[in-house]
């Protein structure tokens, strides 16, 4: 049986959790869950974190805990992967950065037909230090060449690939013992490196499939990338939050579009351990209100509204249950329920 994996690194600041919980979030939303195990390698302070997630969020989460003391300790975290006590049982393994907002199945990433090299999307040349141009000897190989950006990383469960890291460990250790300074960005211009001074790369393969969010919020292949990457700027939590929980909060309440009401007309679903959403022909009537109203935002997506509050409810395929989010106060608080009559 082929097992994949999909992964992402929090340490050293636990307010990346929040990230973390977006990109859940919209994970849960918008792809499939059922085709990868999730993990998050972490420190061990923070596991109780971890558990808040899994609580909130109804879902299993794997961890990995290793001791990181510093920034670029925890930047280069997703390196030590092959040190996984379980990575044995998979085949493929995707890294995701905390700073992405997942918009469509991230199944066809991990369906690719991949070899053994290191697959990530191209950006910036190498004549940059962001993508290793302190390493490189430019007159043995042209300064031009495109660089990779580290946030999205697809990769088999090989030999070749754990001794590509392996490298990169070696070479970050030896650098850091000999005091140089931190590089902004961190252990992209190390993977960048020795990936492409190895020719064990391929930086065009998933392009299609991830948007790179820089500086601005407008990208050329929105229409087939499931993995929204918001990079800039590095390490500015507040930043990046405030832009990836608007982006959700866009997806989650994009266009409304004409569809059979008579779907849901009728049905009675818990909300909550004592609340409850019934969907009248005109109207919602909740625990808490008389007057709501809802409006399908795409097939199986609905907008409730009552007291002011919004929420998206995303049902499965027969409209038995649902996971709500809601979007206004925007809190992205989870709620969950199921059919409980349809009459």
């Amino acid at each position: 049986m082929v097992k994949r994996l999909v992964y992402c690194c929090v340490f050293y600041n636990k307010d990346y959790f929040k990230l973390l919980g977006l990109l859940l979030k919209s994970m849960i939303v918008f792809s499939r869950r059922d085709t990868f195990d999730f993990l998050v390698m972490t420190q061990e302070s923070f596991l109780p974190y971890i558990k808040e997630l899994e609580n909130e969020l109804n879902i299993k989460l794997s961890t990995f805990c290793i001791p990181c003391a510093t920034i670029f300790q925890a930047a280069c975290a997703r390196l030590a992967i092959f040190n996984y006590p379980m990575i044995h049982e998979y085949t493929k393994i995707l890294y995701l950065d905390t700073d992405i907002i997942i918009k469509q199945d991230i199944t066809p990433i991990l369906d690719l037909e991949i070899e053994e090299v290191l697959y990530a999307i191209e950006s910036g040349t190498i004549e940059s230090p962001s993508f290793g141009s302190y390493f490189f000897d430019f007159s043995t190989i042209d300064k031009s060449v495109s660089g990779l950006n580290s946030g999205t990383l697809l990769f088999k469960n090989c030999e070749a690939i754990q001794s590509l890291f392996s490298r990169m460990l070696s070479h970050i250790d030896e650098y850091t013992k000999a005091g140089y300074p931190m590089l902004y960005c961190m252990d992209q211009p190390f993977i960048n490196y020795h990936a492409i001074k190895d020719k064990l790369y391929n930086n065009q393969l998933i392009n299609p499939y991830v948007s790179l969010y820089e500086n601005v919020d407008t990208v050329s292949n929105y229409e087939t990338s499931s993995v929204c990457h918001f990079s800039y700027p590095i390490g500015n939590f507040t930043h990046k939050y405030h832009r990836m929980a608007q982006f959700l909060r866009k997806l989650l309440t994009g266009n409304t579009i004409t569809n059979d009401t008579t779907t849901l007309v009728g049905k009675k679903y818990s909300w909550g351990p004592k609340g409850f959403i019934h969907f009248k022909k005109d109207r919602l009537v909740t625990t808490w209100s008389e007057n709501g109203f809802y409006t399908f935002k795409s097939l199986n997506l609905v907008e409730a509204v009552w007291n002011n509050h919004y929420h998206t409810l995303l049902f499965n395929s027969d409209y038995t249950q649902y996971i709500s989010i809601r979007t206004s106060p925007i809190d992205f608080s989870i709620e969950t329920g199921v059919l409980l009559s349809d009459s």
